[in-house]
């Protein structure tokens, strides 16, 4: 594709060039709106075979270039080498921003050819391993984190937990910027108020799921996820709401042994429905349902339920816990419930105790509804992103 100019409000004409291993579905949003306000072309390959998360190369709106991704390992796609020569010689860009990982070979060619070529290089990640923490004092792989993130003219960070633990450790504090990971909190939130105007009874009909009370789980299949938890919840909730549904939305290497442990569980109610990229239809299936329940790695699950104003219920973060940056869009008691690591017990008490406490749910709204606006707004996501993007541009 082409390059594509916008004179934006920077003092100079600026080309920003982001470079991502893929554009997974989620992620078109957010670049069709960052690339009416920044003159960017973001780099992607394509997925390594069997990956449940596809690159969506043939449905972007937004100026792309597509490069070759070397996989170093059929198992693991977080090892690989990315043609960056191409579109660095074509664009010549101003600023680099890319996903931040040990095992993207080709960031370290970029910090070599910035000399060359004079552009700004940033990086855009949750900054480390969550589930493991941040200690470079012993950690060799933390150790070339924190290099990586000095060699670099800053960093773009998921969330405040993760500069409030870099803070600590970088040579440049000023260099970690936050732009809270998000979606498209816009076009949700205009969804929800057209299904409101529908209604939740009418739209369970349309869905062809008429429970009285639903839960939902949206988000890869993976075992971190901890679906297998989550269905032994539900076991114990079915035992004292009967009429009781739960969603199972996406696809992963698990879904084939959860539905097998579902049917030895002798669950009834339980709907494995895939990946469901539509919005609307994803919309609809969350504006039905109750609660949204994710015993594991959380994600981006949280924004999508809480646009739909969904409490979220998770375990408390943690070693068997979540550990992904959205955790902390979570406030205990007030936007969902965080539970002990590997009580079900607990966990299902808490799941049937919201779903027949109207008066909790309409508290938790509200709560939900402030959070959303004030933290996980794509609005504050870009104003956050390209204000990170003009201060490198001057340094």
């Amino acid at each position: 594709m082409g390059k594509i100019r916008i004179y934006n409000n920077l003092t100079k004409e600026m080309t920003v060039l982001i470079f991502q291993r893929i554009v997974p579905h989620y992620r078109i949003p957010i670049f069709n709106s960052l690339s009416k306000r920044l003159d960017l072309v973001v780099c992607h390959g394509k997925e390594i075979s069997g990956s449940s998360l596809k690159d969506e190369s043939g449905n972007l709106g937004f100026p792309h270039f597509h490069i070759k991704n070397w996989y170093l390992s059929k198992k693991k796609e977080t090892w690989v080498i990315q043609n960056i020569f191409t579109p660095i010689f074509r664009f010549k860009p101003t600023i680099v921003v890319a996903e931040f990982g040990l095992g993207i070979l080709s960031n370290w060619l970029l910090l070599y050819l910035r000399t060359i070529f004079g552009y700004k290089l940033m990086f855009w990640s949750h900054g480390y391993n969550w589930k493991k923490g941040f200690h470079p004092n012993y950690s060799i792989s933390d150790k070339l984190r924190l290099w990586l993130i000095n060699a670099s003219d800053g960093i773009i960070l998921y969330s405040q937990n993760g500069r409030k633990t870099l803070s600590k450790w970088v040579r440049f504090p000023d260099r970690l910027y936050v732009a809270s990971n998000t979606l498209d909190t816009g076009s949700l939130l205009k969804l929800r108020k057209g299904y409101e105007k529908e209604g939740k009874e009418i739209l369970k009909k349309k869905c062809g799921i008429e429970h009285f009370k639903l839960i939902i789980f949206i988000g890869r299949l993976k075992k971190d996820k901890q679906v297998d938890f989550l269905l032994r919840v539900f076991s114990y909730v079915l035992k004292h709401i009967e009429d009781c549904g739960l969603l199972v939305v996406g696809d992963g290497p698990e879904r084939e042994n959860l539905k097998n442990l579902s049917k030895l569980m002798r669950l009834r109610n339980v709907y494995f429905l895939g990946e469901i990229k539509e919005m609307e239809k994803a919309g609809k299936l969350l504006f039905i349902s109750d609660v949204l329940v994710n015993p594991g790695d959380i994600g981006l699950s949280v924004v999508h339920a809480f646009c739909f104003d969904m409490p979220v219920i998770t375990q408390k973060s943690g070693v068997n816990g979540p550990c992904s940056p959205e955790f902390e869009y979570i406030e205990n008691g007030k936007t969902g419930f965080l539970c002990e690591i590997g009580n079900v017990e607990r966990m299902a008490e808490i799941v049937i105790k919201l779903l027949e406490n109207e008066k909790i749910r309409e508290k938790l709204k509200r709560n939900i509804r402030q959070k959303i606006l004030k933290d996980c707004s794509i609005e504050a996501f870009l104003q956050c992103y390209i204000q990170a993007v003009k201060k490198i541009s001057k340094r």
